[in-house]
């Protein structure tokens, strides 16, 4: 995709990107390959974020907004 989040760079940390074919966010990992979060949606693209023990999250603990096809995510809306 032409619009696709490769990495996220901060003070402390980089996390990489993994997308599934709609360009969806499916994963964070490390600069080590590790899995930080990932990701599943349901049909309406609602997602549920899931901690590197597969519990879910109520929030990203790496602060990320690109979910569902790669778009900004706003759970107020």
């Amino acid at each position: 995709m032409i619009d696709e989040l490769l990495c996220r760079v901060t003070e402390t940390n980089t996390v990489y990107y993994h997308h599934d074919g709609l360009g969806s966010t499916v994963a964070l990992t490390d600069s080590t390959g590790n899995v930080v979060e990932s990701y599943t949606y349901d049909v309406y693209g609602q997602p549920s974020i899931l901690s590197t023990t597969y519990h879910l999250l109520p929030t990203s603990s790496v602060t990320n907004r690109f979910l569902f096809t790669g778009r900004e995510y706003l759970a107020e809306l």
